[in-house]
């Protein structure tokens, strides 16, 4: 029997907590008892914490001073989640627009904690979080493992594709905190015979229970694997920080022999996981409450694809209140409750990011999704990459297999003039290797339409 687990949990934490000040086991036990609640003790919590959130940030945030202002939004007056209907979106360029204004007066800046998203579609934010803030999320990411049965103390890699987690990885204080908590880092910002040797001699010596990190690098790590007869047995997987299409999740647990937990958050804070049922990702609905709108900004039925929206009911420093975090997706019919037992609302899928789909004159919308099954039916395709310039040109970057040949691109030329029609330019580019970009991540679909002309 492990007993290290055990140490963590009742001794390892609780002594990081009273170091740091910090209120992370009590977090955690929180969570764990909060997502068993009933579907109406989570709506009402999320009105409570969204009312105190909305009345803090009339307070002390100016941003949404004048904001609430001037929507006639009481923030004592909430009495319903719908209210927050009345609020505008709360965009990317619009916090980088007021950054000053957005941070809150009641913490000294000095006790906050910097954070900036991964840049992967433009310009990085910047952001903070005040440490009860951090605790939530941290609670949260510790719950939605659980569900994938990894728990406190238990060992594990972390697989990053970030160039940002890489520099991380280097500080005195991270390999610290990697010892005590049993986790190891492994970089797959870039990928080549060295990396897999290395990430192979981490499985073998150190034999995690777990994987974790990003669903393109684990992916390339097992079609490496699978390509040079290596396979590996770990208890679970987690994959997050990307889109996890089919293809990804079948070659990881033919390779790994474990099942795949998809998770979705970001450096903002966590959204969502699959429990042990898969059937869409529950909700992280006591740290986070979420929308789901369409184009006009009107809420989507389940099973409707729309833009996500978030507010967080924990960050007091810099307030994400109807936060458009960039990606679409569905919510799941809660007329069937899950086998699991858990009342957390959920997200039955996740299509990528706004700027992940192609749009046609039309108005037609294809997601990245769609592109995958195409191109899964070429395995002489190794990676391929499509960009949208504008209304009418798109190019197909594509890494070739020794196979691939005339034929491959005939074919995959006319199943996406099928998807798209046939008024768009169609492209085919051949190139070594597909750029990840400083955040890690392989976008297998970019738009460079302008922003308006995506939302």
């Amino acid at each position: 029997m492990d007993w290290y687990p055990v140490l963590a949990k009742r001794v390892l934490y609780p002594c990081f907590d009273r170091l740091r000040g910090r209120n992370l086991s009590r977090r955690i036990a929180e969570l764990d008892e909060q997502q068993w609640w009933s579907a109406e003790q989570i709506a009402s919590y999320q009105l409570d914490r969204l009312q105190a959130l909305l009345q803090h940030a009339a307070a002390t945030v100016p941003y949404y001073t004048t904001t609430l202002q001037q929507s006639g939004l009481n923030p004592k007056a909430l009495t319903s989640l719908k209210d927050l209907q009345q609020l505008p979106i709360l965009t990317k360029a619009r916090i980088n627009e007021n950054f000053d204004r957005m941070i809150s007066t009641a913490f000294p800046i000095e006790q906050l904690v910097a954070g900036r998203t991964g840049g992967s579609t433009g310009v990085p934010t910047r952001f903070f979080h005040n440490t009860a803030a951090l605790d939530y999320i941290r609670a949260a990411v510790i719950r939605n493992s659980a569900w994938a049965g990894l728990h406190i103390g238990e060992k594990y890699i972390k697989v990053s594709g970030s160039h940002f987690d890489y520099f991380l990885m280097q500080r005195l204080v991270s390999r610290i905190t990697s010892r005590l908590l049993r986790f190891r880092w492994v970089s797959a910002y870039q990928l080549s015979p060295e990396t897999l040797k290395n990430f192979l001699h981490e499985l073998h010596t150190f034999k995690p229970v777990a994987l974790c990190g990003y669903a393109s690098a684990i992916s390339q790590f097992a079609h490496l694997m699978k390509d040079n007869n290596i396979s590996a047995n770990v208890n679970t997987i987690m994959t997050s920080s990307d889109t996890l299409f089919p293809q990804q999740r079948a070659i990881i647990e033919e390779v790994f022999s474990c099942k795949v937990f998809d998770a979705y958050g970001s450096r903002e804070m966590s959204i969502a996981a699959e429990c042990e049922v898969h059937r869409g990702m529950h909700i992280n609905a006591d740290c986070v409450y979420i929308e789901i709108l369409d184009d006009q900004g009107r809420p989507c039925p389940p099973g409707v694809t729309g833009r996500i929206v978030v507010t967080d009911l924990h960050n007091y420093a810099f307030p994400f209140i109807r936060y458009e975090i960039g990606d679409i997706g569905t919510f799941a019919d809660e007329g069937t409750s899950c086998p699991c037992g858990r009342h957390l609302p959920r997200i039955a899928s996740l299509e990528g990011r706004v700027d992940d789909c192609i749009r046609t004159p039309e108005g037609m919308i294809v997601t990245a999704p769609a592109f995958t099954i195409v191109f899964s039916d070429r395995p002489t395709v190794k990676e391929y990459q499509i960009v949208q310039h504008d209304w009418k040109h798109l190019t197909v970057n594509i890494v070739k297999c020794p196979k691939y040949s005339s034929d491959d691109e005939d074919y995959l030329r006319d199943c996406i003039v099928r998807m798209i029609g046939s008024d768009i330019q169609i492209a085919f580019e051949y190139v070594e290797g597909i750029d990840r970009g400083e955040s890690g991540k392989r976008r297998t679909v970019i738009s460079r339409l302008p922003r308006e002309a995506v939302v």
